[in-house]
């Protein structure tokens, strides 16, 4: 994947809060890889740039969490489909790994986004979701239906736990 000119706001200025939820939109497309140039952008180098260290931290994640390495390594598209009950901002993709089904979600936008989603044609009942990274429940299902709230450029990795 590359990321250059695309992280500008709507405004045309570099936008460094952006940079995260491009990678992110990268991998829920199915990006195997992001290089990065040295070169000069908006009269610094790319190594003193904010986002650097979001992508440091973002790489430590990557290198001390098999599961997720796996997760990464999976095909990126289902037969079963995560559909938004209204319009939204947000980027959004499913995986399977060993039988459990996941949610990568990227908020592109600079507001908090509320959105309900429904994953259509999983045969199995969604019982609740949880935060991958955070191990923490974050909302339940109802009929494969559930609320996600991302914050403003806010990425994350969901777990939809299915009924036992």
């Amino acid at each position: 994947a590359q990321i250059n000119q695309n992280n500008m706001d709507w405004n045309g200025r570099y936008e460094p809060k952006l940079f995260m939820p491009m990678v992110f939109s990268g991998l829920i497309e199915g990006a195997r890889g992001f290089a990065f140039y040295r070169d000069e952008i908006v009269r610094q180098r790319v190594w003193q740039h904010q986002w650097i260290q979001s992508f440091s931290d973002f790489a430590t994640k990557i290198r001390t969490n098999s599961k997720f390495v796996n997760l990464l390594r999976t095909p990126h598209w289902t037969s079963y489909e995560a559909e938004p009950t209204a319009p939204t901002t947000l980027k959004y993709g499913l995986r399977e790994l060993d039988g459990k089904l996941y949610m990568l979600v990227a908020n592109m936008g600079p507001s908090r986004q509320r959105v309900r989603f429904q994953i259509l044609g999983y045969p199995y009942q969604l019982v609740a979701v949880k935060e991958f990274f955070r191990n923490v429940w974050v909302t339940s299902v109802s009929n494969n239906k559930f609320d996600l709230d991302l914050g403003p450029f806010e990425t994350a990795i969901y777990w939809l736990k299915k009924r036992p």
